[in-house]
C-alpha cells in the first residue's frame, strides 16, 4: 500500500497518463447564484493496484499540504479539461462521485445515503460545448441545452422587452451568456471548433432563443411579438435577469407593378 494519503497536481497528471482511474467526489450540496453553481468538489485517486486512495492536494507549503477543493462548478470542468479529459461530468449531490479513465465516459456514482437522480446527471462538458456552439451558430437552443448552460454556469435566463415605438412592449423568453459562456465559447472558436447544427429539427416552440436571434429574424421579416419560440422554460427557482432592447428595423417586401403583374420586391 502506498503511505502517501495525498499526491499534487504533477503527480495526478501523471497516474492518469498510466490509465489510473480518477474520482471527482461532491463533498456538499451544491447551490445555485447569480449565474453560478457554487459548491465543494475534490479529486481522488481511489484505492487501486494495490495502492491506498489518495486525495489531491494543493502545493506543498510550511504548514503542510490543504487538500484541494474546487468551489464553483466551472473552476472544476475548467480543471478536468487541462487534465485531458473531454466528457465532464459534475456529481451534483453530497456523497456522490463520478469516475474517470482517459478514453472511457464518466460514471457516476453514489455514496452512502445518496441516490442518483435524472434530474443530478452528471454535466457533460461535449453537451455544453454542442449548446455553445448552437448559441453562436444560429443563436438558439433546445429547452434541455439552455438548462445544462444555465447549471453548468454558462447561460442566465432573461426576460427581454422588445420595445417598439406607440405600442406596448412584447416580452420573449430568452437565454444570455454568463462571461464564463462568452470566453467559453471564444475559446472553442479560436481553437477550431466546427460549427454544429441541430442533431434534429428543433420545433419553434421549443427553442429557447438570444438576442441575436431576435436581431436575426428582424433580417427576415419577422416582428419579436411573431417569433414562436419556448415559454417560460427555465427551471424553478431561478429567476431571469430582465432586459430591455428596441426591435430591429425590419426588413418589409413592397409590391411593385411592372406591365400590369403584381411584381413582390424588397424595399432594401
Amino acid at each position: 500500500m502506498n503511505p502517501t494519503p495525498y499526491i499534487t497536481h504533477h503527480q495526478l497528471s501523471a497516474l492518469i497518463e498510466a490509465d489510473y482511474l480518477v474520482d471527482v467526489v461532491c463533498m456538499a450540496e451544491p447551490y445555485f447564484k447569480e449565474a453560478v453553481w457554487y459548491g465543494k468538489w475534490v479529486i481522488q485517486v481511489p484505492e487501486q493496484r494495490g495502492e491506498s486512495e489518495r486525495f489531491l492536494v494543493s502545493a506543498r507549503g510550511k504548514e503542510g499540504p490543504h487538500l484541494r477543493t474546487f468551489k464553483t462548478g466551472y473552476g472544476l470542468i475548467s480543471f478536468m479539461w487541462k487534465l485531458g479529459f473531454r466528457t465532464i461530468g459534475l456529481p451534483m449531490e453530497e456523497g456522490t462521485s463520478v469516475s474517470y479513465r482517459i478514453g472511457s465516459e464518466p460514471a457516476a456514482k453514489t455514496g452512502p445515503g445518496a441516490t442518483a437522480t435524472e434530474e443530478r446527471a452528471p454535466l457533460s462538458f461535449e453537451a455544453i460545448r454542442t449548446g455553445l456552439l448552437l448559441l453562436a451558430n444560429h443563436g438558439f437552443v433546445p429547452v434541455w441545452s439552455a438548462i445544462q448552460l444555465i447549471k453548468a454556469g454558462y447561460a442566465v435566463p432573461v426576460e427581454v422587452e422588445v420595445t417598439f415605438p406607440h405600442t406596448w412592449p412584447d416580452t420573449v423568453n430568452a437565454i444570455r451568456l454568463t462571461d464564463a459562456g462568452r470566453t467559453t465559447a471564444s475559446m472553442l472558436a479560436e481553437r477550431g471548433a466546427s460549427p454544429v447544427d441541430p442533431p434534429n429539427p428543433i420545433p419553434d416552440w421549443e427553442r429557447v432563443i438570444s438576442e441575436s436571434y431576435i436581431r436575426q429574424k428582424a433580417d427576415e421579416g419577422v416582428l419579436a411579438k411573431d417569433i414562436i419560440c419556448a415559454k417560460e422554460w427555465y427551471p424553478s427557482p431561478i429567476e431571469p435577469e430582465r432586459r430591455t432592447m428596441e426591435q430591429m428595423p425590419v426588413r418589409f417586401p413592397i409590391a411593385e407593378w411592372k406591365g400590369g403583374a403584381g411584381h413582390v420586391t424588397d424595399n432594401n
